[in-house]
Formats: structure tokens, sequence, C-alpha cells
């Protein structure tokens, strides 16, 4: 499909594009020639500054109690069921990975949940020691969750922010509840 203008809206249009350039020379401050490459500059000075803030999250994150506020030991396994705020996908599992690397000599099971602008990201892991009787997707199915993964770590969501308080509730009881089926 091929769309074309001529004559005045050819004229108008050249001229509210002369106008805008105008705007964007004034504004960034440069020249013409230049924008593209000031643009380019300022993108990635954006993209910086995003990394740099999702840094600050997690760092706020780890030290806010959140990285082991929640941590409960039941009959010997460290149970967590942490709720994280503005924590995208990425974060969240770097924050995950990172206490699974803190706690790998014992055993554990977590279902971890952020909240940020995207929705809710939720991600159930289990120690190796316990693959036996709990598996990560296995722990989402049961708690009516969408994703998967693998038997050590699944992601997901399907949960509204205002309901994770009860999700974590019922993890914590659910996961109490697969431990306890596997010990008898």
């Amino acid at each position: 499909r091929v769309e074309a203008l001529t004559g005045e809206a050819a004229m108008a249009r050249a001229q509210q594009d002369q106008g805008l350039l105008e705007e964007l020379e004034q504004a960034a401050k440069v020249d013409r020639a230049g924008l593209v490459d000031e643009y380019a500059r300022l993108r990635e000075q954006l993209k910086a500054r995003e990394r740099e803030v999702q840094a600050l999250k997690m760092k706020l994150a780890s030290a806010s109690g959140g990285a082991d506020g929640e941590l409960v030991d039941w009959q010997g396994v460290q149970l967590w069921t942490p709720r994280f705020e503005g924590l995208d996908k990425k974060a969240h599992a770097a924050l995950v990975d990172d206490f699974r690397n803190r706690h790998r000599d014992r055993p554990f099971a977590l279902l971890s949940a952020a909240v940020d602008g995207e929705g809710v990201h939720v991600i159930s892991a289990v120690s190796e020691s316990l693959q036996e009787r709990v598996k990560a997707p296995e722990v989402m199915k049961r708690l009516a969750l969408r994703g998967g993964g693998r038997p050590d770590f699944a992601q997901g969501g399907g949960v509204a922010p205002g309901d994770v308080e009860a999700l974590r509730r019922r993890a914590g009881e659910l996961l109490r509840g697969m431990i306890g089926e596997g010990a008898a």
C-alpha cells in the first residue's frame, strides 16, 4: 500500500515537519545533523539510569529484610514467602537466585512474589534435597498459578496485586503440607 501527499497537503506537511525539527534543535541544543546522535546518546543514558534504578531496588529489597525477613524454619526446612515491590522479572529472579545460592547447603522451599507496573511475578523454588517431595512447578499448579519450569525453579503469574498476601499464606500452608506428605 502506497500513500502520497501532493499539492497543498504536501506543503503543509513539509512546514509542519520543519517546525518540529526546529523545536527539536532548540530543545536538544544541537543542530539538525546532530539530532540522531543526541537521541541515541539520551536513549543510552536513559537505559543506564533504568539499570541503576533496578540495581538500587534490588539492593533495597535485600537490605529491607525482604531477602530473609519472611524466612521460617519448619521441621528443618527453610520456608520463604517474601513479597517485593517494584522489581521486574529479571531482578526478581536474580534476588531469588541469590537466596538459593546462600541457602544451597540446607533444605528450602519458597514462593516469592514481586509486584511491579506489569503485574505480579511469582517464583517457586526448592532445594535439590527436597525435589523428591516438592517440585516447583507443582507448587505453582496447586496454587492455581500460570507458569512452569524445572523441578527446582518455576516462574509464572496469575494473581492480582491485592491477592498476594492471601497467596503467601496459602503457599506457606501448601509447602508445609507437601513437605509433611513426603516425610510420612
